[in-house]
C-alpha cells in the first residue's frame, strides 16, 4: 500500500487565530472547532501544501488538546499524526459528516502509546545499525535486520528513523551493504528488504535496483526472499512492489534525449530476457506461484513499455 503523500511547504504562510488557520487564496478557513471530516479528507487530498499545513495543525491542535495535556507536538511527530488520520479518515467513509475533533480523536486514540514503543523500536534499530557497518557479519546483519519494522510505520518518533536512514545510506555504508547484497549474503538481502520499509525517493529507487538484481544472480534466492518478505501482503501491494523490483531498466538509465531510444529500447530488451530467463530456471512447487506472478508482472511492464 502505498503510503499518502504529505506535502509541507516552509514558506506558507499559516495564521493561528482561536484554532482556526488560513492561507492567503484559499477563502473561508478550516478550524478545529467546526471542520467535519469530510472537509479534513478534501484538505489532505487536493495538491495544495497550504491545505495539507492546514489540515496537519488542525490534527496537532485537537491532539494536544484533547490526548496530550495541553501539549502541542512539533512538526516532526506532527506528520505521522497526519498520516494515522489520513489512513482513519479514508477506512471510515460513513463517519465523515462527523467533527474532525471527534474522528481525530478516535483515529489517535492510543497514539502516546504507539510514539514511545517507537522511540524504542528506533532506539535499538540505531544501535544494531552502527554495529553492523562498524563490525559487519552475518550475525550483526541479522541483528540489524530484525531491529527494522516489517511495514511502514507513521514517522511519530522520527528523528530517530531518520538517523537509522543516514546510517543505512550513507555512501560508504550502503556501498557494503550492496556489496554483500550482490554477492547472496542471505541476511544482508532481509535487511535491504525491511529498509524498502523506511525509505522513499531516491534511496527507495536505489535500492529496489540494488534488490531487483538479485534476480539475476541468484533467482532461488531472490525468490525465496519475495515469498518472505512479501508474500502476506495484500494483492496489490504485493504487485506494486514486485513492478519496482523487476523493472528492467532504473531511472537514471532513461535517457533524456530521443536520439538515445535506440540504445535504451536495446538495454530493456536485454535485461528483460535476462530475467525472463533467471524466473524461468527456478523449478520449485513451493515457488511457482511467486514466480509465475512476477513473470506475468514483468511482461506487463514490458506491454505498458510498448516493447
Amino acid at each position: 500500500m502505498k503510503k499518502p503523500i504529505l506535502l509541507f511547504c516552509a514558506s506558507a504562510l499559516v495564521i493561528l487565530v482561536h484554532s482556526s488557520w488560513c492561507a492567503p487564496g484559499l477563502g473561508v478557513p478550516l478550524n478545529s472547532q467546526n471542520t467535519t471530516g469530510k472537509e479534513l479528507l478534501r484538505a489532505f487530498d487536493r495538491h495544495d501544501p497550504d491545505y495539507h499545513m492546514m489540515a496537519l495543525l488542525i490534527i496537532a491542535d485537537i491532539y494536544g488538546a484533547k490526548i496530550n495535556n495541553g501539549i502541542v507536538p512539533d512538526s516532526n511527530i506532527r506528520q505521522g499524526l497526519g498520516e494515522i488520520t489520513y489512513a482513519y479518515l479514508l477506512e471510515h467513509p460513513d463517519l465523515l459528516n462527523r467533527s474532525a475533533e471527534e474522528l481525530v480523536v478516535a483515529a489517535l486514540k492510543g497514539v502516546s502509546a504507539q510514539i514511545e514503543e517507537q522511540k524504542a523500536l528506533w532506539g535499538r534499530a540505531l544501535r544494531d545499525a552502527e554495529a553492523y557497518f562498524l563490525t559487519p557479519s552475518p550475525e550483526n546483519a541479522e541483528r540489524f535486520f530484525l531491529a527494522l519494522p516489517d511495514k511502514h510505520l507513521p514517522p511519530i518518533a522520527f528523528d530517530q528513523e531518520i538517523l537509522v536512514i543516514d546510517i543505512a545510506f550513507a555512501d560508504g555504508n550502503f556501498s557494503l551493504l550492496e556489496k554483500k547484497i550482490d554477492e547472496g549474503e542471505p541476511n544482508e538481502m532481509d535487511v535491504g528488504f525491511r529498509l524498502i520499509n523506511i525509505s522513499d525517493g531516491a534511496n527507495s529507487e536505489i535500492l529496489y535496483h540494488v534488490l531487483g538484481g538479485i534476480l539475476l544472480k541468484h533467482p532461488r534466492l531472490f525468490l525465496d526472499k519475495i515469498a518472505f518478505h512479501l508474500g502476506n501482503r495484500s494483492p496489490k501491494e504485493f504487485d506494486g512492489q514486485l513492478q519496482y523490483l523487476l523493472n528492467p531498466v532504473a531511472w537514471w538509465e532513461i535517457p533524456e534525449d530521443d536520439e538515445d531510444q535506440t540504445k535504451y529500447q536495446a538495454l530493456f530488451k536485454k535485461n528483460k530476457e535476462l530475467r525472463i530467463k533467471a524466473l524461468k530456471s527456478v523449478e520449485n512447487d513451493d515457488l511457482e506461484n511467486i514466480r509465475d506472478r512476477c513473470l506475468a508482472i514483468l511482461l506487463a511492464i514490458l506491454e505498458e513499455i510498448g516493447n
